[in-house]
């Protein structure tokens, strides 16, 4: 770890980093890994608060998904995207009541990774605890 953020090796590319961001709240960032080993970060260090979004992936060189941990003790979850597959990169937020204990918990998010093709899915949960779920139902959580 280095002082200003995590740092991320991707196995067949160049060394990003994962910087703190005053934009940046999630436990996870995305990264776009193409075909040519280019990488299209979320939050790219140089960004100056513009941040990247799902429209900004080149969809026809994508060849996989990536959530780089912006926490430390988080996987690195990595899903690739079959050719000719739509990918499917979403966060959903939400509020936990409880009524017992007097409040509310959260906000928290969970992180979605995955594919379609041809009505067929494949789903990579990311949960801030680090737990993963892998399903091919996409409204499983």
């Amino acid at each position: 770890m280095t002082t200003n953020g995590i740092m991320l090796a991707e196995p067949t590319g160049p060394v990003i980093e994962v910087r703190d961001c005053k934009h940046c709240f999630d436990n996870w960032m995305w990264v776009a890994v193409y075909d040519n080993d280019e990488l299209l970060p979320e939050c790219p260090a140089d960004s100056h608060g513009r941040h990247m979004a799902f429209a900004d992936i080149d969809r026809s060189r994508l060849v996989s998904l990536l959530l780089a941990p912006r926490v430390e003790g988080l996987p690195q979850i990595a899903v690739q995207v079959p050719p000719g597959a739509e990918p499917v990169l979403f966060r959903r937020r939400y509020v936990e009541l409880q009524f017992s204990a007097g409040g509310a918990v959260g906000p928290n998010t969970i992180h979605c990774l995955g594919w379609e093709k041809n009505g067929v899915g494949a789903y990579t949960f990311a949960f801030e605890d680090g737990s993963i779920l892998t399903t091919s139902d996409r409204n499983a959580v």
